[in-house]
């Protein structure tokens, strides 16, 4: 689960990432904090790494408003047919869920659907979706998704 109000704007090397834990987006970010629209942010590392990619930050940061609808969200690939990759979220307050639904990433048209463009959820999911493809394609074409992610994660941010 990541804050809803972060932004990934980079990968962070996998030894800053020093946690057991498998994070959220598939991979650790660098990125902003979105939590006052108006007044966007880089967070401190260290909120950074125990609040943005976990979730749940609300008792870290001082600038996560009060009356949040939610508090993580979380990704799970439901299916991946080779064209379209099917996506559930799920938004979540006191670790329980308040919001959920599918989405889709469609590859032939590089285009996501069921999901505002632009927003944040976009963009944490185009992390997600980043994370998860050079997962399942494996290290002979980790270096190739890896490429791609700063323009997948600069065309999401520009939408």
């Amino acid at each position: 689960m990541a804050c809803p109000y972060f932004s990934p704007t980079r990968r962070l090397n996998a030894s800053e990432w020093r946690s057991r834990i498998r994070p959220p987006l598939g991979e650790a970010y660098e990125g902003e904090c979105h939590a006052r629209p108006t007044q966007i942010y880089q967070p401190a590392r260290a909120l950074l790494l125990e609040g943005c990619n976990l979730g749940y930050a609300s008792s870290l940061c001082s600038r996560f408003p009060a009356e949040a609808e939610a508090e993580a969200v979380r990704f799970c690939v439901c299916s991946d047919d080779g064209a379209v990759v099917a996506i559930n979220y799920v938004l979540e307050r006191a670790h329980l869920p308040c919001k959920h639904g599918p989405i889709a990433y469609d590859r032939r048209f590089q285009r996501w659907q069921g999901i505002e463009a632009g927003s944040l959820m976009e963009r944490q999911a185009q992390a997600y979706l980043e994370s998860y493809l050079a997962w399942k394609d494996g290290d002979k074409t980790k270096g190739a998704a890896q490429k791609s992610e700063a323009k997948g994660l600069a065309a999401a941010r520009n939408h």
